[in-house]
């Protein structure tokens, strides 16, 4: 499966409630690693206004004009993390459920 296929899928908790859709991977680079290294999925940002997770200001680590940062921060508020381990993918294109409930996730400045 690649990484692009999971972007805009829906997540659902383990009852069947709809949390959102798959706004952002989110990667790491395996420590001790030769540089480029190898990258692990770390886990998928989950939300439902797809432009403003990709922007990256709800983060935090994102620079910019300080009005449009604060502005899209709060607008970002209702993102959240969820660790790879968290998820059941199926293979086809349904959609992922995510095992814990939705108020164990982490916004992902917080991660």
């Amino acid at each position: 499966m690649r990484a692009a296929e999971l972007l805009g899928r829906s997540v659902r908790d383990p009852d069947g409630t709809y949390l959102g859709r798959v706004l952002d991977i989110r990667i790491t680079r395996t420590p001790g690693t030769p540089r480029p290294g190898a990258w692990n999925i770390d886990g998928i940002v989950i939300g439902h206004r797809w432009a403003l997770a990709r922007a990256g200001y709800a983060y935090g680590n994102v620079d910019g004009p300080l009005p449009l940062a604060v502005v899209m921060r709060a607008l970002g508020r209702h993102l959240r993390f969820a660790r790879w381990d968290q998820l059941d993918i199926p293979a086809t294109t349904a959609a992922l459920t995510l095992r814990p409930a939705l108020t164990e996730l982490p916004h992902p400045r917080k991660v």
